[in-house]
């Protein structure tokens, strides 16, 4: 039995296949880097409360598609985003506001209820990465609450996604936003009450 060497455009396609495979699918956020205010505002003292991801696929961050728009793989994150929205926030919060203390105390607690990212592989469209990020915020002082929602929507142009850390920039920043604004709203929340 002899065996017949392969065509050589099987061997093109193979290596082609292999070259078009993001190589990894979990992504780290790493630390949070603060400093949206120039300046730090006084504030009430704040617990943070509980933060959760609230999502029902909880370590599901991303999908990359084909130009076909069939799933070809799952991006995965490894860290608990309920713990680093948690984290980022009261970095945020701390660089941002001076708690001056006494006795009223805003209790703050936040779930994250969607993220989702969308990689379509289609190098003929001009917004090939999508990405949508709910937050929900409540903020607690004595008889008051002020619940507060938080999207962003955005699209982007990725021309070709080899590693799935590159969707990492895009993902942070979302989330990162919200943390600002979060910060900002409990500053201002603050500041109202007084």
């Amino acid at each position: 039995m002899t065996i017949k060497p392969l065509p050589i455009y099987s061997l093109v396609l193979v290596i082609f296949l292999a070259g078009c495979s993001v190589k990894d699918n979990n992504i780290s956020l790493g630390e949070y880097k603060s400093g949206y205010y120039p300046q730090k505002q006084d504030i009430k003292t704040v617990t943070v409360g509980n933060f959760s991801d609230d999502r029902r696929e909880k370590p599901l961050l991303a999908v990359i598609k084909g130009a076909d728009k069939e799933t070809i793989q799952t991006v995965f994150s490894q860290d608990d985003l309920g713990t680093w929205l948690k984290d980022a926030y009261a970095k945020e919060l701390k660089s941002s506001s001076e708690q001056v203390g006494g006795t009223d105390i805003i209790n703050v607690s936040a779930k994250i209820t969607d993220l989702s990212v969308e990689y379509i592989r289609n190098p003929t469209m001009t917004k090939n990465l999508s990405l949508y990020l709910k937050v929900e915020m409540t903020l607690k002082l004595k008889d008051k609450t002020l619940k507060k929602e938080y999207y962003i929507r955005e699209q982007n142009y990725l021309s070709f996604l080899t590693k799935s850390e590159e969707l990492t920039p895009f993902v942070k920043k979302a989330l990162s936003n919200i943390v600002a604004s979060m910060s900002k709203d409990t500053i201002q929340w603050s500041k109202d009450n007084q």
